[in-house]
C-alpha cells in the first residue's frame, strides 16, 4: 500500500510529538526512523491524511473506522505495536483480527480468526463461579447452572483466554467449526445475554467490551 509521509524535525521533538490538526499533544512517541525525522503522518490511497491525532481515545467504542486509524497508523510506521498494545491493551491477534475486517470493509471473515487459549482444561472460579471447562458444567454460588450446548461452548471458549478479550468473530468459529458464516453473528449477542441472565449476580464477572469482544474478570 503506498501512502506519503509527513514529517517533522528532531528539534521539535521531546517528551512528546506536536502534531496534526490542533497540533494536539500525544503522550507517547511515534516509532523513530532512520534519518533526522519522524514519521507523523501518511497518505492513503484516496489521498486522505491520517496523523496520530486522529487516534481514539482508549475509551472510546470500537467502530469500524476508529479500528481502521489504529490498523494504518501502525500498519503506516506511525505507531509502533508495542505502544499500541500497550495504550489500546491490544494482542497481535486481536490487531490482526482487525486488520482482516478493515480489508473486508466490516463484512465477515471468511475464515474465522481463532481465539487465544491461556487455560486449558482442569477447573477454574471468578468470583462466585466455577467452572469446569473439561467436564463442562457451571455452578453459580454453589448451585448447578443448566446451560445449552451453545452457551456452554460461549462461556468454555471465553474463560479459557484467561482475562483475554475474544471477539464475536472467535466465538463463531468455535459454534461453526471455523467454516464460513452459517448463521448470524448476532447469534453470538443473543447466546451473551442469555448467559448473563443465568449467572445472576455474578454478570458482572462475564464482561463485554463495545465493539472488541468478551472477557470473564477473574
Amino acid at each position: 500500500m503506498s501512502f506519503d509521509l509527513l514529517r517533522t524535525s528532531q528539534a521539535e521533538s521531546g517528551p512528546a510529538y506536536r502534531i496534526g490538526r490542533g497540533s494536539a499533544d500525544l503522550p507517547f512517541r511515534v516509532r523513530s526512523c532512520v534519518g533526522p525525522a519522524a514519521r507523523v503522518g501518511a497518505r492513503r490511497p484516496d489521498g486522505s491524511l491520517v496523523t496520530l491525532s486522529d487516534l481514539p481515545d482508549p475509551a472510546s467504542r470500537w467502530t469500524l473506522p476508529r479500528k481502521r486509524v489504529v490498523v494504518e497508523c501502525v500498519d503506516y510506521g506511525l505507531l509502533a505495536f508495542e505502544a499500541a498494545a500497550s495504550r489500546y491493551r491490544l494482542t497481535e491477534e486481536e490487531l490482526g483480527e482487525w486488520r482482516r475486517t478493515v480489508e473486508a470493509r466490516g463484512r465477515a471473515p471468511v475464515l474465522w480468526p481463532q481465539r487465544p487459549v491461556r487455560v486449558a482444561g482442569g477447573r477454574m472460579t471468578a468470583g462466585g463461579i466455577e467452572i469446569d471447562l473439561d467436564a463442562r458444567w457451571l455452578r453459580v454460588g454453589g448451585e448447578h447452572v443448566a446451560l445449552s450446548e451453545s452457551e456452554m461452548t460461549v462461556l468454555v471458549a471465553v474463560a479459557e483466554a484467561g482475562g483475554g478479550i475474544v471477539s464475536n468473530a472467535m466465538l463463531m468459529a468455535e459454534l461453526y467449526g471455523g467454516r464460513d458464516a452459517v448463521a448470524g453473528s448476532k447469534i453470538v449477542d443473543v447466546l451473551v445475554c442469555r448467559l448473563r441472565r443465568k449467572l445472576g449476580t455474578e454478570a458482572r464477572r462475564f464482561r463485554s467490551v463495545w465493539g472488541r469482544g468478551h472477557l470473564l474478570v477473574l
